[in-house]
């Protein structure tokens, strides 16, 4: 039997450059200690994750990983510098996620856990 390593990943020839973006949830541990039900807790990261994402979709962009906290995304149209409106899409996303608070704070309030409430 060959003793091969398996790569993990590999490369292909082609490169190109693209907005990447990253958005996370600060002191998300800090929070969940304080609520001592696991289906609040999930609750509590599924509607962070999937506000963020829906909207990042919103403005085109394409999702590339998602852990419990955190959500990694990147904007297609960004390839070409001289595609001015793709670079204002990302801009607009980023303020987009800031105001969300609101409503993720809200759908916190209806879940009933309004200890979780993110902070401004």
């Amino acid at each position: 039997m060959e003793n091969k390593e398996k790569e993990e990943i590999s490369f292909s020839n082609k490169s190109l450059s693209y907005c990447v973006c990253f958005v996370s949830m600060v002191d998300s541990i800090g929070f969940t200690f304080r609520i001592d039900n696991s289906e609040k807790i999930r609750k509590y990261y599924s509607i962070f994750i999937n506000t963020m994402a829906a909207i990042s979709r919103n403005f085109g962009a394409k999702i590339i990983k998602k852990t419990g906290t955190s959500l990694v995304y990147f904007f297609p149209k960004t390839s070409s510098s001289d595609n001015q409106s793709s670079f204002r899409d990302v801009l607009e996303c980023g303020i987009t996620m800031i105001a969300a608070s609101d409503v993720i704070n809200e759908k916190l309030r209806e879940e009933g856990d309004a200890s979780s409430l993110l902070q401004d």
